[in-house]
């Protein structure tokens, strides 16, 4: 208990640190995006000009085909998410492009209560969506590899499910890294953030899909 003690405050410190950097992140982003959409709006007007006469000259096939080049744009595929929280998007976003470097996808529906603590979204979100990140690593070649967050936030209850396949049974839920002295903390820390803001954390299979649901209550903020 010591030892898990002690990792505990130092994954806590670790995502103190984390939640910083993905916040500044965040906004770069943020702003990258809106630059990258004002330089697609400067040219929208051009694009719509180069349509039309490809149209007027019934070169439908190379309409199409401008058509297929503008969609195909990055600008226009760049994923943002709107949860409701500043935080779990700073979050969602940094493991979306990470999920996207490694060919598979970060798929989001719901709301997050912008009251839940950026501490505790952060040790949450950030663990549990690891987890799914080192899963879907260990999936072999070919296989359907992706994450999906489903959020519903109901009165003063939050709730967060995160399912990913996964090609094992484990019921103890180990740590699958050679390293054990330094990992495994993960749903360790979910389960003590999650306990003390009296809720609950469910693994309702591990196998061929892994299940978390997470249910807690939100803190209300006080009014004078």
């Amino acid at each position: 208990m010591n030892s898990m003690s002690k990792f505990y405050y130092k994954r806590s410190a670790e995502l103190l640190d984390k939640q910083l950097d993905m916040q500044a992140r965040y906004y770069e982003k943020i702003d990258e995006m809106t630059t990258d959409i004002r330089k697609f709006r400067h040219d929208y007007k051009n694009h719509m000009h180069c349509l039309k006469s490809l149209l007027g000259n019934q070169k439908v096939d190379d309409a199409l085909k401008y058509l297929d080049s503008i969609s195909s744009n990055p600008t226009m595929n760049k994923t943002s998410f709107k949860s409701g929280n500043t935080i779990a998007d700073a979050i969602l976003n940094d493991k979306a492009a990470i999920a996207a470097q490694e060919n598979f996808r970060l798929n989001f529906s719901g709301v997050i209560s912008e009251n839940v603590s950026a501490f505790d979204i952060c040790t949450i979100l950030s663990n549990a969506l690891d987890n799914s990140l080192e899963a879907c690593r260990r999936l072999k070649q070919g296989e359907e590899r992706y994450i999906d967050v489903n959020c519903v936030l109901k009165n003063d209850m939050q709730m967060i499910c995160i399912s990913n396949p996964s090609d094992t049974e484990n019921p103890d839920l180990k740590t699958s890294k050679e390293n054990k002295n330094e990992h495994g903390f993960g749903l360790y820390n979910i389960r003590k953030t999650v306990d003390a803001l009296d809720g609950t954390v469910n693994i309702s299979q591990t196998s061929p899909v892994f299940v978390l649901d997470v249910m807690f209550r939100i803190k209300m903020p006080e009014t004078a």
